[in-house]
Parts: C-alpha cells; sequence; structure tokens
C-alpha cells in the first residue's frame, strides 16, 4: 500500500516506522517552515529512505495535489500536521485521510 503522511513532529516516528517495516511505501510532507524535530524527522526519513517533500502553507493545496497526484497514494494520514487542511482539499486528494490526534480535541 502507498501511504503518505502529512506530518511535523517526532512523535509521529513509530507509526511511520511500523508502517516502513510492515512492507508499506511511505512518502513524508514536512511543513517548509523549520520545527525543533525537523531534524530528527529528516534523519529517520533518510535513513528509512523515505522520500520527503516540503509544503508551503501559502500555496498548500496546490503543494499536496500535485504530491498526492505525482504519487498516487492509497491512503493519507495525518500525524502531527501544523496546518489546517481545507475542505476543498480534502475533497480534491479524493483518497481516504486519516488524521491521528495524541491528545483531547478542544
Amino acid at each position: 500500500m502507498k501511504i503518505g503522511v502529512l506530518c511535523n513532529s517526532k512523535l509521529s516516528i513509530p507509526s511511520i516506522q511500523f508502517l516502513v517495516q510492515s512492507g508499506h511505501q511511505v512518502a513524508m510532507a514536512l511543513p517548509a517552515e523549520k520545527s525543533d524535530d525537523q531534524e530528527e524527522l529528516e534523519h529517520f526519513a533518510m535513513h528509512f529512505q523515505i522520500l520527503v517533500t516540503r509544503v508551503a502553507k501559502a500555496s498548500l493545496q496546490h503543494e499536496l495535489l500535485f504530491w498526492n497526484a505525482a504519487n498516487q497514494f492509497d491512503t493519507i494520514f495525518v500525524i502531527t500536521f501544523p496546518y489546517i487542511l481545507p475542505k476543498s482539499l480534502i475533497s480534491s486528494i479524493g483518497k481516504p485521510m486519516i488524521n491521528f490526534h495524541f491528545a483531547p480535541l478542544p
């Protein structure tokens, strides 16, 4: 299964590692802006040979639609991603998207 993962925190690493070790093909999209965990995420991705794409908030919809089309994902997981995805983007992706949230929602 081809899985795209939108993430921004090292909290996502165990889930992504499980997917890779289970035989899934994974690609990551990270925010273009620097984060505290960025270096660790990049090192992790390089170690597991995971393609990393950077997306800017200003062009989020365009970049994620292109990322999805180029990779032909079966599903997309959202784990600790800092941007709110517009409903129009979710509809346009046309694939199941699963949001992981590690804390209670407000």
